[in-house]
């Protein structure tokens, strides 16, 4: 009998833990570590992938730019049929003979050839900027990638954090259920009035409330990361458990200095900003380019079999160099160097915006991972302190000297430093994602993740 109940109690604790694995639908949840998720991110978010295709159009345009400066070739063809032909009448020895003018078809072929030789270098300096132009847009990518790296890290902590919270209201329900049960007791030896364990159910029944607010949260953190991923909205997930720090490892904070000099050399935003410099500096010389002369040479050569008349020429060809000496009589072309000198002006400026925004980031980063850090290093023993607090009221409570509302503040201050050292914790994790975002070292971790999938 007894080994029946044994028998029972395990299938009933198998179900439970089949019953925690499936989501709502009945489908496997995927529980998905920090790396994983990053992957299915860097996969399939499309805000991602819209930067990847601009790289790829980018790609296109060099060459185009580069097809520019080769020699053009083109075949064309015709064919007329055409009527009524002239026809004239001359004496001969034989009598009268009818000479046709001309021919009731007419068909030609020809090739073309076309070199343009660039002395102006107008032709150079539009592939140099679309080399640049592609560059950018792979350090957009990288951008983007960089982004979406602390997006995931966000959302996903986000899980966690919401989870903690739950975990954080439910010890609270415990607490109360346990003051309770305590004053029941006291009520019960008439150590207590009725007043108390009202008093204790009301605050079981208002920590419910938060419970259900929190398990609330975590399910839309966890929606907010099917969305971040780039998943159907529908799909179920599950994180794993992070990582956490520790006490000698949170306290290697980088200089400001040497941060910034890191982000300098590592952000996309900076290259980019950089290679938008260049490209203007391209374009001015393009610009100026079609102030100059230029020479293109042309040959072709024509076929056309039905060539009549007293010297009829069925193949012929020709050379031909066309030299163009602009004269802007228009302004024109002064009105495209000034604009490409403005172009340049605003892409320097653009460059030392970017540099400062960095900086500030790079510094917030800093203060954010300082702030969390401190917090950090004291919510531990503070809990510990709360935790011994609640149990001197409970005794002094159940002694009789001291109210239902001392037990119920000391729970309540206990729960605040639950809940403080879960945002320390998750702030200083979170604060970690930022500075290596803002110093570019995140992208390490997407390379990292890439090469993992290509093996």
């Amino acid at each position: 009998m007894k080994n029946g109940k044994v028998w029972l109690l395990a299938l009933a604790m198998l179900f439970l833990w089949s019953c925690e694995c499936m989501g709502e639908q009945g489908t496997p949840v995927r529980v998905l570590t920090l790396d994983e998720a990053l992957k299915i991110a860097l996969e399939r978010n499309p805000g991602l992938q819209v930067t990847q295709y601009k790289a790829e159009k980018a790609q296109h345009k060099l060459g185009q730019a580069k097809a520019a400066l080769l020699p053009q070739l083109s075949v064309s063809g015709s064919w007329t049929q055409q009527g009524p032909v002239s026809t004239f009448t001359i004496p001969t020895p034989e009598g009268p003979r009818e000479i046709t003018l001309g021919q009731s078809r007419y068909r030609r072929a020809s090739i073309n050839l076309a070199q343009p030789l660039d002395l102006a270098g107008q032709i150079r300096a539009s592939r140099q900027a679309a080399k640049l132009g592609l560059s950018t847009a792979l350090a957009d990518v990288e951008r983007a990638a960089n982004s979406l790296a602390l997006d995931v890290y966000t959302a996903y902590y986000g899980v966690l954090r919401a989870r903690e919270g739950v975990r954080v209201a439910q010890d609270a329900i415990n607490a109360a259920k346990e003051h309770l049960r305590i004053a029941e007791a006291q009520y019960k030896a008439g150590m207590a009035p009725q007043f108390e364990v009202i008093r204790a159910s009301v605050q079981v029944e208002n920590l419910r409330q938060n419970l259900i607010q929190a398990q609330n949260a975590e399910r839309l953190a966890l929606a907010n990361l099917v969305n971040v991923l780039g998943l159907e909205p529908g799909s179920e997930i599950d994180v794993a458990p992070a990582t956490q720090p520790s006490q000698e490892e949170s306290g290697k904070t980088p200089a400001y200095e040497d941060a910034l000099k890191e982000a300098y050399s590592r952000r996309p935003e900076v290259k980019q900003a950089e290679e938008g410099v260049k490209i203007s500096q391209q374009m001015v010389k393009a610009a100026k380019a079609q102030s100059r002369p230029d020479v293109t040479i042309v040959g072709n050569y024509v076929f056309t079999p039905d060539a009549t008349g007293f010297v009829a020429i069925k193949e012929s060809w020709a050379v031909t160099a066309n030299l163009t000496i602009p004269l802007d009589s228009s302004g024109a072309i002064r009105a495209k160097v000034k604009e490409a000198l403005a172009d340049l002006k605003a892409a320097e400026n653009t460059l030392s915006q970017v540099k400062q925004g960095i900086g500030l980031e790079v510094r917030a980063a800093l203060l954010d991972l300082q702030n969390a850090e401190e917090r950090r290093r004291t919510a531990a023993a503070n809990v510990t302190q709360a935790e011994e607090a609640l149990r001197i009221a409970r005794v002094r409570f159940q002694a009789g000297m001291a109210t239902g509302v001392e037990v119920t503040d000391a729970e309540v201050a206990l729960t605040q430093a639950k809940t403080n050292q879960v945002n320390a914790e998750y702030d200083y994790l979170l604060a970690q994602a930022k500075l290596e975002k803002a110093i570019g070292k995140l992208l390490d971790k997407v390379h990292a993740v890439l090469e993992e999938d290509k093996k």
